[in-house]
């Protein structure tokens, strides 16, 4: 009779291995995902969505309250102008960007610098203590824009004042902080492929105990 060498069944692999490994990256990368969908940078306003309202005055000290106001792009812009004096003032705003009119141009001079750049906006105040004025718009590019008083010594006075739009100061930095994210999601990425290949290496380690442990099992003869 013939007898056949001893045989020796390897065992199979466990079929949980991979999916506990998909498991543990899974549960480390879908965390990081979702708060880099959560810490996106807010939207730029728009004019439907952000409205600001600006209150300047006229004083009779030949001065403007505030003297620099600062409006986001894309606002829309409700400025409402006060008369406090008894007598005339203008509310003029300039059209030329990041430009200041020489303090010391003479009425004349005004007049022709504002010919040859027409304002944005020329409001006659009145002499009537309280009376309000109101325009609506949208606000201009980025930049500085001067707001002066027209009646003749009133700017030369000092009556001049600067209308800013600027980003707002708490959006810089956006770029940096979405970029720290994507770092941090890199980060999530190779920690959760290192644990998966853990999580296998320690399998196949057990599997070979295993194998090692288990005694070899003759085959029956024929």
């Amino acid at each position: 009779m013939v007898m056949s060498g001893p045989s020796i069944q390897s065992p199979s692999r466990p079929a949980t291995q991979v999916p506990l490994a998909v498991a543990v990256a899974l549960a480390m990368v879908f965390p990081l995902v979702g708060l880099a969908q959560a810490s996106g940078t807010p939207p730029t306003p728009t004019p439907s969505t952000s409205v600001v309202f600006v209150n300047i005055t006229a004083s009779a000290a030949l001065n403007w309250v505030p003297d620099q106001v600062t409006v986001a792009p894309g606002q829309q812009v409700h400025l409402i102008v006060t008369q406090a004096a008894t007598f005339e003032h203008t509310f003029t705003l300039s059209s030329v960007v990041n430009a200041t009119i020489d303090p010391s141009s003479t009425p004349a001079q005004l007049y022709l610098y504002f010919q040859q750049h027409p304002p944005l906006y020329n409001i006659s105040l009145g002499m009537t203590p309280g009376a309000t004025f109101t325009e609506v718009f949208n606000a201009p590019p980025l930049g500085s824009y001067e707001y002066v008083c027209t009646v003749p010594t009133h700017f030369q006075a000092g009556m001049h004042g600067e209308f800013i739009v600027a980003i707002p100061a708490s959006n810089s930095g956006t770029t940096f902080y979405g970029l720290s994210i994507y770092i941090w999601i890199g980060i999530g990425v190779a920690a959760a492929a290192l644990i998966a290949v853990g999580v296998l290496l320690a399998s196949r380690s057990r599997e070979a105990r295993k194998k090692a442990e288990t005694p070899p099992q003759p085959t029956p003869p024929k």
